[in-house]
């Protein structure tokens, strides 16, 4: 378990990480992943949607079996402990009721301290649909004697934004540095070959966004982190 907590939050023995496709966690917040996971701290990952949508040609057919299985590789390189694909359909996630109580019920099971997901200004459609399903579940999964057949109910600490593209619309709260995890993050990055030619130029973007908010605070790499203010947190 972490001895003290980088958002002055307490320590976590548990996150829940939502992304909307399976390489998103990699790239927004995979040296974060890993030096949680180097700290103790079970990590949980839930990946929403297939992803079947980016692919090379020729990979129609087998595109979601692969990148389940990139994602499972990218999990051993960062030491995530348990990984959920739901079976959403890629430019297809919705916000809608039968979604939304499939994210309370993963949060009162999985019962974490800390959840992790998309910023709400995000580009893809997938990822905007992810952040709002996720902070409203936040809260629904927190109340007593609402949806009850899900679970009993569970208050994570904060809900936590991380990066993937654009950057934040606005100041970041925190940049962590993961200079001595960047190596890792990198790797699980390139596990996901599937998307080579989906993400051409991905990779600069990765080393210019780390090398920036490296510099921010003072190191060589960072990634960067927005609290959701959906709900009041208990603490400074």
């Amino acid at each position: 378990m972490m001895e003290a907590s980088t958002f002055m939050l307490p320590a976590p023995r548990t996150v829940l990480v939502f992304e909307a496709h399976s390489d998103d966690m990699a790239i927004g917040m995979g040296g974060f992943v890993r030096l949680l996971a180097s700290s103790g701290v079970s990590v949980v990952a839930c990946t929403m949607t297939t992803g079947e949508t980016a692919h090379a040609p020729g990979q129609e057919g087998s595109i979601v079996a692969t990148r389940m299985d990139e994602g499972s590789r990218a999990d051993k390189v960062l030491g995530v402990k348990e990984h959920l694909f739901l079976d959403h359909g890629c430019q297809a996630l919705m916000n809608d009721r039968v979604t939304f109580q499939e994210i309370v019920k993963i949060i009162r099971h999985v019962k974490p301290d800390w959840i992790f997901t998309h910023g709400p200004h995000e580009w893809h459609r997938d990822h905007r649909a992810a952040s709002q399903l996720v902070e409203e579940a936040w809260w629904k999964a927190s109340e007593a004697n609402v949806l009850v057949d899900l679970g009993p109910r569970h208050k994570a600490a904060a809900v936590i934004f991380y990066e993937v593209l654009p950057v934040f619309d606005g100041k970041p709260d925190a940049c962590i540095d993961v200079s001595r995890q960047w190596d890792s993050k990198i790797t699980a990055i390139n596990c996901f070959g599937s998307q080579a030619t989906t993400m051409a130029g991905f990779h600069g973007l990765v080393e210019g966004k780390g090398l920036y908010r490296g510099y921010l605070i003072g190191c060589e790499h960072a990634e960067a982190f927005q609290f959701s203010r959906f709900m009041p947190r208990a603490a400074f």
